[in-house]
């Protein structure tokens, strides 16, 4: 009787452990996905300060006969489209923290709106296209395809393979916005209310860009410690390790830490290309 007494209780301690480990890493899994949803918003942030150091080129002598009453009507779609899509990474994140993941209307919302963007930016970079204004054209092209990977990752969760590739393209989109920074610089295109304006308006949203992706940094930091104490603690009994919610702690690839220490490695990513943003804005602007 004393035996299947102990043997009642080792089974009601091994379900009750169980279930601690079931809901732990949902709670985890919860957290991560919605620190990638912040990861979204921060490139979202990047996205539309890009988008506002597109400037119309006003050089001394032949400016391009570009079609300003499009760039104007196709600039207001696509601001109107950013307003909707931060209240859908907002909502993203609620979801995945009272859950686990982002629901599944909310997810098909979110690629929709990202592919009307793309269709808008393809738009506009046809635009600057017209008028010879290579290097606007090529960094729309860039906006266009960074707001499909981001919108993978919002609506995906912590994916290794969308977060890597939403790293890559933020690089490329990085890049060619220097690149057309340093020509617009070069060429004396910008003019000096633009200038001014820059200054003052998107000198202080990269600071506090900067300061979103430290604290998001941190949080993917605490999130890592998290996963892996957690992990520590319940395989220690040995037996848990078998079962699918310790694994999906513990293993490195297919399970949760894998796709959050990438997360890691592109928040450090877009901490890099936000400095080189501020250096961009301060080239633009001086």
């Amino acid at each position: 009787m004393r035996k299947k007494t102990k043997k009642i209780v080792w089974v009601i301690t091994f379900v009750l452990v169980l279930a601690a480990i079931a809901w732990a890493v949902a709670e985890l899994t919860g957290q991560a996905n919605a620190a990638a949803a912040d990861a979204g918003d921060s490139s979202l942030e990047m996205e539309e300060i890009t988008m506002e150091m597109i400037k119309e080129p006003k050089p001394k002598n032949n400016p391009p006969p570009c079609d300003w009453q499009k760039e104007k009507g196709l600039r207001k779609d696509i601001e109107a489209n950013n307003a909707a899509y931060k209240k859908m990474i907002a909502k993203a994140k609620s979801e995945s923290l009272s859950g686990e993941k982002t629901s599944a209307g909310t997810a098909k919302a979110i690629k929709a709106s990202a592919a009307d963007y793309k269709k808008l930016q393809l738009e506009y970079a046809a635009m600057w296209d017209a008028c010879n204004c290579k290097t606007r054209s090529k960094l729309a092209h860039e906006l266009a395809e960074t707001r499909i990977k981001n919108a993978d990752v919002v609506a995906g969760g912590v994916d290794e393979e969308k977060i890597a590739a939403l790293e890559t393209q933020q690089k490329k989109l990085n890049d060619t916005r220097h690149e057309y920074a340093e020509q617009a610089n070069r060429d004396g295109e910008i003019a000096p209310e633009d200038k001014k304006a820059m200054k003052a308006d998107l000198a202080p949203r990269v600071q506090n860009l900067m300061g979103n992706v430290g604290e998001l940094m941190k949080t993917v930091t605490s999130l890592m410690t998290n996963i892996q104490q957690t992990a520590t603690k319940a395989t220690k009994g040995g037996a848990f390790g078998a079962f699918s919610a310790v694994s999906s702690l513990a293993s490195g690839g297919s399970g949760l830490l894998g796709p959050v220490k990438s997360l890691m490695s592109m928040v450090k990513s877009m901490s890099a290309n936000t400095e080189s943003l501020d250096a961009d804005v301060q080239l633009l602007s001086s």
